[in-house]
């Protein structure tokens, strides 16, 4: 897990680039208030990215499928707003409805009022054929009553970013968003 402290120009962009309306029918969060934890979370990665020295397009703005574009992969930053520190047994969810998103790779994170955590990531085949635990809305789960129909992992069954660092420095930079 990589903890980075969210620093206010970071907060600003969010901000600005929040759009004050849900994206579909299916997000959660009342104004699309998520957009910006949402944000945090692909600054956060890209900044990764960048002290790592991995080139990358930033693909969000133009793609409802995918956050980044690294040589072939195509990769989602999935972004939970949270208290606190992140635990192995927290959960990460994905709803059903972005089953078919166009993307290869998840990048999971927490966002508490101060702290971006990247947890991990899952290749999107191994979050929803192995890893992946599916719930219905309505039902309860360990923390919450889901409000859509979801599949989830816990934290402790993500693959450690380490080896996203490994396989992504082997990728050469792309400009096909």
């Amino acid at each position: 897990m990589i903890k980075y402290v969210i620093r206010i120009n970071w907060l600003n962009y969010a901000h600005l680039k929040h759009t004050g309306e849900a994206f579909n029918s299916r997000t959660i969060l009342a104004k699309g208030s998520g957009q910006i934890t949402g944000t945090l979370g692909e600054m956060a990665f890209g900044r990764w990215l960048t002290d790592l020295g991995i080139d990358f397009e930033y693909c969000a703005d133009d793609s409802k499928n995918y956050d980044f574009l690294i040589g072939d992969y195509r990769i989602d930053v999935k972004t939970k707003k949270t208290h606190g520190v992140p635990k192995s047994n927290y959960m990460v969810r994905i709803p059903d409805s972005q089953k078919n998103q166009k993307c290869d790779l998840y990048v999971f994170a927490y966002c508490n009022d101060h702290d971006i955590y990247l947890l991990g990531f899952s290749e999107k085949e191994d979050f929803w054929e192995s890893i992946g635990h599916s719930v219905i809305a309505g039902q309860k789960t360990e923390t919450h009553i889901e409000r859509v129909d979801a599949t989830f992992a816990y934290v402790k069954d993500l693959s450690e970013l380490e080896r996203l660092e490994f396989i992504l420095s082997k990728q050469g930079g792309s400009d096909d968003c």
